[in-house]
């Protein structure tokens, strides 16, 4: 049914003199700020325990914050730097990777009070879940971008 609504969509479009892909490209980044309001409640869900949830919330909040600041300074540096100097983009975005995984793991040891293997357990079980979660999400948004856009 919605492959039949897409064909009618993109038939609507050309009689329109527009092109679906761009439409729905604009439509996309319309809603793409949506995606990580359906991730956070869904992340503090995950991360769900004796706590409150409220705390998982305020987490994840912090946690989606943290990884937004640094890979806002990952598209600066790569923005900054000429592309000979590629290789050195390189070095600086794994320095940048390692980085952000320390300082996860760092925290969910910090928050959660576990020990080393638990928690490397805990980042790789959560690492899958949000990552199916997360591919998820950008179909249901994909969806709704698709039924809703003019």
């Amino acid at each position: 049914m919605l492959e039949w609504y897409l064909i009618k969509k993109n038939d609507d479009w050309k009689g329109q003199g527009k092109k679906a892909k761009d439409i729905l490209q604009e439509g996309f980044k319309h809603n793409d700020p949506k995606i990580m309001f359906l991730l956070l409640p869904l992340f503090a869900l995950i991360l769900k325990n004796h706590k409150l949830y409220v705390e998982h919330i305020i987490y994840a909040i912090y946690l989606h914050c943290y990884l937004f600041l640094f890979l806002k300074v990952t598209i600066l540096i790569g923005l900054i730097l000429p592309n000979s100097l590629s290789g050195i983009v390189d070095v600086i975005n794994a320095v940048i990777t390692f980085t952000i995984i320390w300082c996860i793991y760092r925290s969910l040891r910090v928050v959660y009070n576990r020990n080393r293997w638990r928690t490397v357990s805990k980042m790789v079980g959560l690492s899958i879940i949000y990552t199916f979660v997360f591919k998820l999400s950008f179909f249901i948004i994909l969806i709704i971008t698709a039924v809703t856009t003019v």
